[in-house]
């Protein structure tokens, strides 16, 4: 899956990152608990990660949206301005290949590129 793909590339990658995944169905109180008890907290635009994300205390990191706009004006938020979203993975159906390729920068080879040309 995608995450998995993700999860290996970023701990090989960097190696001090530990992630950790639940891809199991949880209630969301139990998946709000470990927002907030996060070390890090990485939001890209999603309302379940919005509110325990803002009530971290750790570093958090909000990818900047429409969605919830005030976010740029909360302190101790880092706001990251280009990044992947959901709708653009989905939009041109990358794989997690392609997403690794675009964390490392390498947009030479990305697969838009590949299913038009």
């Amino acid at each position: 899956t995608i995450g998995r793909d993700l999860k290996s590339f970023l701990e090989t990658t960097y190696d001090s990152v530990e992630i950790t995944l639940y891809d199991r169905p949880e209630d969301l109180l139990t998946t709000f608990a470990r927002i907030v008890r996060a070390n890090q907290v990485f939001c890209n635009p999603s309302l379940v990660c919005l509110y325990p994300g803002l009530g971290s205390r750790n570093e958090r990191y909000f990818v900047k949206s429409s969605l919830y706009p005030f976010v740029t004006k909360v302190p101790g938020i880092t706001i990251i301005e280009d990044y992947l979203n959901v709708s653009q993975v989905a939009n041109t159906k990358m794989t997690s290949e392609d997403i690794i390729r675009d964390l490392r920068g390498d947009k030479n080879n990305t697969h838009e590129e590949s299913i038009t040309g």
